[in-house]
């Protein structure tokens, strides 16, 4: 899910369980552009220590992208970067349980 600075969803792709994130990245990105048209000159993007890879970097830069990458191994706490706008958006989805589904 990709989310702007307020939390508000600006698009997403959805993909089974048990996958790691990072290869829906681009997907997400191209998700979020075809919604609300191209995204800000200069814009950052920031994700956790889970993208922190050369591919991530290289997909973020072919799109002008900059980014703000939590470093593996370096704990940082959830309000030490602007991630948490999108931990506070899942958690809304979660508690008000429109993507939630006990099976």
């Amino acid at each position: 899910m990709a989310v702007d600075a307020e939390g508000f969803p600006v698009g997403g792709v959805t993909d089974s369980a048990n996958r790691h994130d990072s290869p829906l990245l681009a997907p997400t990105l191209d998700n979020a552009c075809a919604l609300v048209g191209a995204l800000p000159e200069e814009a950052i993007v920031h994700l956790d220590h889970g993208y922190d890879s050369k591919a991530t970097r290289e997909r973020l830069a072919d799109r002008g992208l900059k980014a703000e990458i939590s470093r593996k191994g370096k704990p940082s706490p959830l309000m030490a970067t602007k991630r948490w706008v999108v931990e506070r958006t899942s958690s809304w989805h979660n508690a008000h349980k429109k993507l939630v589904w006990c099976t």
